[in-house]
C-alpha cells in the first residue's frame, strides 16, 4: 500500500469514516428500557448514553485519533465528575489511525492492520460498547 495520499483524499476518508460510524449508530436497534443508547453528537463524537456515559471522540487536530473516554471527562477534566466511593477510574483510550493509500481509496492503519472505513466503523462502535462495560464494571465493583 502507498503511504503517500493526498490531503484531500484523507480528509474525504475521515469524513466518510465519521458518516459510517453515525450510520452504525442509527441502524442500531432501539435498546430495551434502562439499556444504553447510541447517539451521534453535533460535536463529532459517538455517545453511548445510559446510567454511565462514554464517548468516541474524533480528533484530527494533530493526526487522526479516536478518543474513548467518559463523556465530558476529556473536556472537563476528571476532577469535574465524581466516581462512586471505592472505585478506580477507567483510563481513557486512544486509537491513532494512519491513513494509507490503496489503489482506489484510503485505508486506515490500526495496530498493524489496514482497514477500509466500512470495516473500521463497526469496530469503533463495538469498542465504545466495550469501554462502556469497563466503566460500568468499575463503577459497580
Amino acid at each position: 500500500m502507498n503511504t503517500n495520499v493526498s490531503a484531500q483524499d484523507v480528509a474525504a476518508a475521515w469524513t466518510e469514516l465519521q458518516a459510517l460510524v453515525e450510520a452504525e449508530a442509527k441502524k442500531a436497534r432501539q435498546p430495551a428500557p434502562g439499556q444504553p443508547r447510541l447517539q451521534w453528537s453535533q460535536a463529532g463524537a459517538l455517545l453511548l448514553i445510559g446510567p454511565w456515559q462514554v464517548e468516541a471522540r474524533f480528533d484530527n487536530r494533530s493526526g487522526f485519533v479516536i478518543h474513548f473516554d467518559r463523556f465530558g471527562g476529556g473536556h472537563l477534566g476528571a476532577q469535574n465528575f465524581e466516581l462512586p466511593p471505592g472505585t478506580s477510574p477507567v483510563l481513557p483510550e486512544s486509537w491513532t489511525l494512519k491513513p494509507v493509500g490503496g489503489i482506489t481509496k484510503v485505508f486506515w492503519r490500526l495496530d498493524a492492520q489496514e482497514l477500509p472505513s466500512d470495516l473500521l466503523a463497526p469496530r469503533i462502535v463495538n469498542h465504545l460498547r466495550d469501554h462502556y462495560e469497563k466503566y460500568k464494571l468499575a463503577a459497580i465493583a
